[in-house]
């Protein structure tokens, strides 16, 4: 019985050897991310990121037209509040 689990053990461990796995010792082969189209796309790619990331002279322009407008109505109906105020103790006075 011994003998054959020694016949057995250097086959398994043959066949184990065939299974593992090579990698290049090289970083020239198979290296996507050091090759120079890559490197363009990829600095391609992050300048359009950076430049969706900021706002438009436009969208800025446009934020602050809706700022004023808003402190204007905020103005408009404090005045208003005011005004309704003092008609209110004119009645109560009157």
């Amino acid at each position: 019985m011994l003998s054959i689990a020694a016949r057995r053990a250097p086959a398994t461990l043959s066949s184990r050897a065939a299974f593992v796995r090579t990698y290049t010792s090289s970083s020239r082969d198979g290296s996507v991310a050091q090759s120079k189209e890559f490197g363009k796309k990829e600095r391609a790619h992050e300048g359009n990121l950076d430049e969706s990331a900021q706002p438009q002279e436009s969208d800025i322009l446009q934020r602050n037209t809706l700022v004023r407008h808003d402190a204007e109505l905020l103005r408009k109906l404090k005045s208003d509040i005011e005004e309704k105020k003092k008609q209110i103790v004119r009645r109560n006075f009157s």
